[in-house]
C-alpha cells in the first residue's frame, strides 16, 4: 500500500535551466570579471551543507539562512578571483537568481500531469529536497502547491538528505507510516538508500543506479507503480 509520495525537487519535479543554478547564476554576476570558474566552482561545491550531511546547521531564520548561502556564494567568487567586494555584491544578486521561482526552475513536462493524478488518487504528497530556506514558495509560485500538501526544505529544519532527520521530518509530513511511503528523486544515495534505511519504499528517476529495485525514465513511473498496487499481478 502507498498512502503518500514524497518527492526530491531539482532534478526530480524541476530542472535547473542551463545547468548548475548556483555557479551559473554566479558568473552571470560576474560579467567581465577575470575570475577562474572552475575554481569558483569547486569551492561552491565544498562548501554546499548538503556535501556534509552528517553537520546539523540550524539557521533558525530566512535571514540567517540566506546570509550562509550568500556567504558561500561570495567565498567562491573571491577563490576565483573576483574582488572582495564585487564578489559580495554579486553573491547578494545571484542568491536572488537561484530563489526567483521561473528563472532557476523549468519543470518537467509530465510533472503537473503526475501530481493531479496523484492527488486524484487521495495519495499525500510532500516535497523533502536539500535546499533554500524559500523552497515553500518557490514551489507555490510554480502551482505545485496544491497538489502538494507540505513543502520541507533543508535549510528549515537544519539537516540534509541524507540524514536520518531529515526523512524523519518527511515521514511526520507524510502522516503514515513510513512502510506506506513511496520516496521519489533522481538520486541514489539520497532518495533511495536514505528512505530505504529509514523503512520507506523508493523509486529512483531519471538517472539509473545499479542498486536501485526500481526505476522509472520519468514520474509517469509513480502512476504505474500505483497501478500495480491497484491491480496486483
Amino acid at each position: 500500500m502507498i498512502c503518500a509520495v514524497v518527492y526530491d525537487f531539482h532534478r526530480t519535479l524541476a530542472l535547473p535551466p542551463g545547468g548548475t543554478i548556483w555557479r551559473r547564476s554566479l558568473l552571470a554576476e560576474l560579467p567581465g570579471a577575470d575570475v577562474d570558474p572552475v575554481e569558483l566552482g569547486r569551492v561552491l561545491e565544498a562548501g554546499f551543507p548538503w556535501a556534509e550531511p552528517e553537520v546539523r546547521r540550524a539557521h533558525g531564520s530566512q535571514e540567517a539562512a540566506r546570509r550562509f548561502f550568500v556567504d558561500l556564494l561570495a567565498a567562491a567568487a573571491i577563490a576565483g578571483g573576483a574582488p572582495a567586494r564585487i564578489a559580495h555584491e554579486a553573491a547578494e544578486r545571484a542568491y536572488d537568481r537561484v530563489t526567483h521561482p521561473t528563472e532557476s526552475n523549468e519543470l518537467y513536462p509530465e510533472t503537473l500531469e503526475v501530481l493531479q493524478a496523484v492527488h486524484e488518487r487521495g495519495v499525500r504528497q510532500v516535497v523533502l529536497s536539500n535546499h533554500v530556506w524559500e523552497l515553500p514558495e518557490i514551489c507555490a509560485q510554480l502551482g505545485l502547491v496544491p497538489p502538494l500538501a507540505e513543502v520541507i526544505s533543508s535549510a528549515r529544519i537544519g539537516a540534509e538528505k541524507p540524514h536520518p532527520l531529515a526523512y524523519r521530518a518527511a515521514i511526520e509530513a507524510a502522516r503514515c507510516p513510513a512502510s506506506e511511503i513511496l520516496f521519489v528523486g533522481d538520486t541514489y544515495e539520497a532518495d533511495v538508500a536514505g528512505p530505504e534505511r529509514c523503512g520507506m519504499q523508493a523509486l529512483l528517476v531519471r538517472r539509473p543506479h545499479a542498486s536501485a529495485a526500481r526505476y522509472a525514465d520519468d514520474l509517469r513511473g509513480v502512476l504505474d507503480l500505483l497501478s500495480e498496487y491497484d491491480h496486483p499481478r
